[in-house]
């Protein structure tokens, strides 16, 4: 996994090169260090490396904003329900939600069914 806090200096002079002037200076730190990452893997193998660097870096800025971690669960939640609209029936959606709440306690063990 890569380094948010990785310091100006560590970044390479061509990676440098390819990010625009407005790029620098709208970044914050947590961006640039994202940005740089996905330009040096640009290789992606599954959804999870995708989405996990970016939802590093969504913590990171909301911490440094002083948004609680609350709201910004809150902020996502809504958007993974207006995806899910987009291709899933609601009834789908409902039996979703449903099954994340009954596995809520980490401690709890995990019952399945073998088909």
């Amino acid at each position: 996994m890569w380094a948010l806090h990785r310091p100006e200096a560590e970044i390479d002079n061509a990676t440098r090169d390819k990010m625009t002037d407005a790029q620098r200076k709208g970044m914050g730190e947590a961006t640039a260090s994202l940005f740089i990452y996905m330009r040096k893997n640009k290789k992606m193998t599954s959804a999870r490396d995708i989405i996990t660097p970016h939802m590093d870096v969504i913590l990171k800025e909301g911490a440094e904003n002083q948004i609680p971690g609350d709201v910004l669960g809150r902020i996502l939640f809504e958007q993974v329900l207006r995806i899910w609209r987009e291709c899933r029936s609601l009834e789908d959606i409902r039996q979703e939600l449903i099954e994340s709440i009954d596995h809520l306690d980490p401690d709890e063990d995990f019952m399945f069914m073998r088909p």
